[in-house]
């Protein structure tokens, strides 16, 4: 789901940077994860959903793998149950899966779920602005360019991952968060730390 019927239309011109893509809009930022190769999966897992488990099982069907007839309740029931899985891997596929997150400062919340390769986004976990203990960045090793960024509940000790991307990149993404949050709309306030490995804004 999108947040607002006209999201698309207010964010004409992402900015693409070292596999991340930002979208600007009137409720905030959008942040996701480019990659070719998720999107030549996303469109592999597709054609698989559509024609490959159907055809698979029209073919065994046919071929009397089951030794019955093609149109024997028994053949009938497999050829369904290749299209039912079919139709669930092109669904699963269409929801996107790369790592994407929406900071809609109107509303003070999170949204962290997947986008597929057209740029459309999958809700799956909604966390209101006052729900964050903190969120840091982790770099991959010390002095690398890569790093993951994670947000902390306050109901929990496990991180949440968000996304990854190369740190100058990300970098400037915890910055506007931390901004968000501590904003008029978040009303919160923040205790940066950063060391070598990691930079962390703990709110309060």
């Amino acid at each position: 789901m999108t947040v607002t019927d006209d999201f698309w239309a207010s964010t004409p011109n992402p900015t693409i940077s070292g596999g991340v893509r930002l979208r600007e809009a009137y409720w905030g930022f959008a942040v996701a994860e480019v990659s070719d190769q998720g999107s030549h999966l996303e469109t592999f897992i597709k054609g698989l959903g559509l024609l490959g488990f159907p055809g698979i099982g029209v073919l065994l069907a046919a071929s009397g793998a089951f030794g019955q007839p093609l149109l024997s309740p028994l053949s009938i029931t497999v050829i369904v149950s290749f299209w039912v899985s079919g139709f669930f891997l092109y669904f699963y596929a269409k929801r996107g899966l790369l790592r994407a997150l929406q900071v809609d400062v109107a509303h003070a919340v999170f949204r962290l779920g997947t986008e597929n390769k057209t740029g459309q986004f999958r809700e799956g976990l909604k966390l209101p602005f006052s729900k964050i203990e903190s969120i840091f960045l982790v770099r991959e090793s010390s002095g690398a360019s890569s790093a993951r960024l994670f947000m902390r509940l306050k109901a929990s000790s496990e991180p949440v991952f968000v996304l990854s991307g190369p740190e100058k990149v990300l970098m400037p993404v915890l910055e506007r968060i931390i901004a968000s949050v501590t904003g008029k709309k978040g009303g919160r306030k923040a205790r940066t730390r950063t060391t070598v490995r990691f930079m962390q804004a703990k709110f309060f």
